[in-house]
């Protein structure tokens, strides 16, 4: 299928600020994206069921790009369009490697639930809103060897706790890492997705799947983990205040999404 254009887009600080909730002239502008024939497919690093349910509050059904490329599901007809795990071998090397640095990740796993030891990394309002998706192990190590493990995160802690562990990894080819400031948990978050994996790869997979062929390619973010896609992309948007990474590769930059900033898109497509 051939469309002119394309827009990709983050979710939150991008789509929607801390709230969660699509301000009115951003959902307007996604209305007017469909009526103009403009493909949107959302590119984001939650889990399945935490943006379908996100995306729904506010009224929308879209193909999605998930644990930054690790996942891809159409929330259209549900069905799962990419799927990219750890090596086994690899995820036990990532854990003993974050381990030495006295950090203890969540992995995301196939089955959409969230896998913690004891005593996890990740700020308590992080592990408070994957709630009742939580599984808590003894030895975490020993457990993921039995689990398909899409990617890794400890989100919302000090610089300083993961800084170091974040290069160590960078230095490796265990996996993409992003290392970026958390609006939505305060404090840094480190994500660790399986080698090569990341959004730009995940929208590459939508594309081949769907058979669908844009003459160009819009990108909107304000992550670190943004900056692949973003930098991929023909034109790359950030939102303003958002990760010098992004901010670098990007063309353009558009207005904060408490302010319906999003809706400055319909100015680029």
């Amino acid at each position: 299928m051939d469309i002119e254009t394309l827009v990709v887009t983050d979710l939150d600080g991008t789509l929607w600020d801390t709230t969660m909730v699509c301000h009115p002239r951003t959902l307007e502008a996604v209305h007017a994206l469909d009526q103009a024939g403009v493909g949107l497919l959302v590119a984001t690093g939650r889990r399945a069921e935490s943006a379908r349910t996100s995306l729904e509050h506010n009224g929308l059904v879209l193909p999605s790009v998930l644990l930054n490329g690790s996942l891809g599901v159409d929330f259209r007809t549900g069905e799962t369009f990419h799927h990219h795990p750890y090596a086994a071998d690899d995820v036990t090397l990532v854990l003993e490697m974050l381990g030495a640095h006295g950090l203890s990740p969540c992995l995301y796993t196939a089955d959409g639930l969230m896998q913690v030891s004891q005593e996890p990394s990740s700020s308590g309002h992080h592990l408070e809103s994957v709630g009742l998706d939580v599984r808590r192990h003894d030895d975490l190590t020993a457990a993921a060897r039995d689990l398909s493990v899409l990617g890794m995160s400890i989100l919302g802690i000090e610089h300083d706790r993961v800084a170091e562990a974040a290069q160590a990894l960078r230095h490796t080819d265990l996996g993409e890492v992003a290392l970026y400031t958390d609006d939505l948990f305060d404090g840094w978050s480190l994500m660790v997705q399986p080698p090569g994996i990341s959004k730009w790869r995940g929208i590459q997979a939508w594309l081949s799947h769907s058979n669908v062929n844009p003459d160009r390619i819009v990108a909107i973010g304000d992550g670190g983990n943004d900056v692949e896609m973003l930098d991929a992309a023909d034109i790359g948007v950030a939102v303003a205040g958002a990760n010098s990474g992004a901010l670098a590769c990007a063309e353009v930059v558009i207005g904060r999404p408490e302010t319906g900033g999003w809706a400055d898109v319909l100015d680029i497509v």
